[in-house]
């Protein structure tokens, strides 16, 4: 049975398709069977890859993993349907984790991870954010007869603004009741580059401690 993983925050521009993109890339090269679904509004892992097909046409689509795009509305549906092949499925949601669609996504998802953008206007949006997951989410999955979605932290964009984000570390274990990863992903365009939904994060010099991110999310989806 794969497990359901969703990154997820209502601010926009934190990165939340980006890492959704490179923890997708990571399990599918280490063998896993993986499928990305997105729902989001934007698209924009969807489109990602058909710009890429669309310029290389030389790629074996058939050695890539599924990304596919379904209304928030029809991806529970999906999941029943595709949980089966998959080791693990990624869902790309919109913001707005209190529409009852999306908290039905939720309502099937084994680990939600809350992407935490650590600068003054992040911080303010994700402690908004992180309330309605507890409220919006936990709560009303729990008063439906479903487990809720087991939740973690994780920190992007470290390199941004130091001095911020050593406060925020310093701090972090008071903005969250929620596990923390202990390793960071780093400034999101200068660790990835141009992303991509093709090639797994093999050039960069930040490979070792991205194999410590996976590592962690693999211990978290441990029963």
């Amino acid at each position: 049975m794969g497990q359901v993983i969703t990154i997820a925050n209502q601010k926009g521009g934190c990165g939340k398709s980006t890492s959704t993109t490179f923890f997708a890339n990571a399990l599918h090269s280490k063998g896993y069977k993986v499928l990305l679904i997105d729902s989001d509004y934007q698209r924009s892992i969807f489109k990602m890859r058909e710009a890429e097909l669309e310029n290389d046409e030389s790629i074996d689509t058939d050695k890539l993993y599924p990304v596919r795009y379904y209304p928030a509305n029809q991806v529970g549906e999906v999941i029943e349907k595709e949980q089966e092949n998959y080791d693990f499925i990624f869902c790309d949601i919109p913001g707005n984790i209190t529409d009852k669609s999306v908290i039905g996504i939720l309502s099937m998802t084994d680990l939600l991870v809350i992407l935490h953008d650590a600068n003054s206007v992040g911080i303010a949006s994700t402690l908004d954010f992180i309330e309605n997951v507890k409220t919006g989410v936990i709560d009303i999955v729990t008063k439906l007869g479903f487990d809720p979605p087991k939740v973690v932290n994780l920190i992007a964009r470290l390199n941004e603004n130091l001095r911020l984000h050593k406060m925020f570390l310093n701090a972090k274990e008071n903005v969250s009741e929620f596990p923390w990863f202990e390793h960071h992903i780093r400034d999101l365009q200068s660790t990835f580059g141009d992303m991509s939904t093709i090639y797994p994060y093999n050039h960069s010099k930040y490979n070792y401690e991205f194999d410590l991110i996976i590592n962690e999310l693999l211990d978290f989806l441990k029963p």
